[in-house]
């Protein structure tokens, strides 16, 4: 089975209006102080990267200007949602690509199917990133960034234990981690179980790895799968009883499991690629591998971050020319941490560490789109509780299951 990303990639966040965060300006809370204006809202973890790339487009483009304003992963969310409910918005937001859908089914951003054509042609996206801000055929966001989990291990504690290579699907891995447990008197991983974000990230890579869909229906309901949910909630209550996963994993988010796996008390987790750095940093002696599934490589969840232009932008031709140019393939390799959502961008020398590719591998060939239904978010605390229940062996799989059942068939209408 696979869990998802992401996510890390995988939750909420929010537009906090940063002094000093402005680029050629003063910028405005929302809209363009000119024609030759235009004002981008861009997460702050990207800044250093977007001011360099703001200077390259205003040099390139005389007279153009680009006033840069910080958001956060705190606020996001909320803050562009008041913004394109008050029509008060900035020309160009980068925004995660699961929450495209919601603002365009509302006619709230700008189609930009228009932009694609030799030299951005729409087949060199990965075909989910594209998929998931596409609705009815028109494209309303232009995706530049997109990750998937795998698995992140320690080899020197795996060949300690006696194990060769990384598990490759779930029963090997319940055998690994049995062994890593016994020989060498640890954990052998850990999830996130304190963040109800983090865990509903972890359920719908297994619900995805044991076949399960989120397919809108011609009447407008949205497939479930009650079997691969119960699936998913069985393997991830797996290993607690038996010891070789850490009880920590309920009081833990993603950081704090990834300082686990960094002091030793895991021998392997489960994380995007941004994570392979700051542990090789740490000075493990890692490897990494696809995550597994029933039978294989599982199908995890994919998500990402896209440029959008809000329908009621004041200066829509110069946001494209922005977006045109921020999208080009050097630029996108540039501007991402992780992977790019242009295949040809995934091809710069950044990327080229064998570290990465099981992650690369993961996102083009078993990767799936977090759901952009609405209804979705609507099951985060329902999949926590149901989680959590099994995991602490409060509840069967069969039992919890039935309340994540009942949520779906409320927000879905699923059959």
């Amino acid at each position: 089975m696979r869990w998802s990303t992401s996510t890390r990639v995988a939750g909420a966040a929010a537009v906090l209006f940063a002094v000093g965060a402005t680029v050629s300006g003063c910028a405005s809370g929302s809209g363009s102080s000119g024609s030759n204006t235009i004002t981008w809202w861009s997460p702050n973890w990207d800044t250093p990267t977007a001011k360099q790339l703001i200077a390259e487009f205003e040099k390139a483009n005389p007279g153009d200007k680009v006033n840069l304003v910080e958001t956060t992963n705190d606020t996001m969310a909320t803050k562009i949602k008041t913004a394109l409910d008050s029509g008060s918005t900035p020309d160009v937001m980068t925004e995660l690509v699961s929450r495209i859908p919601l603002y365009s089914t509302k006619g709230q951003l700008t189609d930009l199917t228009g932009m694609f054509d030799a030299n951005m042609p729409k087949d060199d996206f990965n075909t989910s990133a594209l998929g998931a801000v596409t609705t009815d055929d028109k494209t309303y966001a232009i995706p530049f960034r997109w990750d998937a989990q795998g698995v992140i291990y320690n080899k020197d504690m795996f060949a300690k234990a006696g194990i060769a290579q990384a598990p490759t699907n779930w029963s090997e891995l319940q055998a690994d981690a049995k062994i890593l447990k016994d020989k060498l008197g640890v954990a052998a991983y850990a999830w996130p179980y304190g963040s109800d974000a983090n865990t509903q990230t972890r359920w719908l890579n297994a619900y995805y790895s044991n076949g399960g869909t989120f397919d809108t229906k011609a009447d407008g309901s949205v497939s479930f799968d009650s079997a691969a949910s119960e699936k998913a909630l069985q393997m991830l209550a797996d290993g607690f009883s038996d010891g070789y996963v850490s009880k920590s994993s309920f009081e833990s988010d993603n950081t704090a499991v990834q300082n686990l796996f960094i002091n030793k008390q895991l021998a392997f987790y489960f994380d995007g690629v941004y994570a392979v750095d700051p542990i090789t940093k740490a000075g493990l002696n890692i490897g990494t591998a696809m995550m597994p599934g029933p039978d294989g490589p599982g199908t995890v969840g994919t998500n990402g971050w896209a440029f959008a232009i809000p329908a009621k932008a004041k200066n829509a031709d110069l946001a494209k020319k922005f977006v045109q140019f921020m999208s080009q393939s050097d630029n996108m390799a540039t501007l991402t941490m992780t992977f790019p959502a242009r295949l040809s961008a995934a091809k710069d020398p950044k990327f080229a560490n064998p570290l990465y590719k099981p992650f690369l591998d993961q996102q083009n060939e078993d990767g799936r789109a977090v759901p952009s239904s609405p209804g979705y978010a609507q099951l985060t605390q329902t999949v926590y509780k149901a989680v959590q229940q099994v995991a602490l062996g409060k509840a069967s799989a069969a039992d919890a299951n039935k309340a994540i059942v009942q949520q779906a068939q409320n927000v879905f209408k699923a059959n």
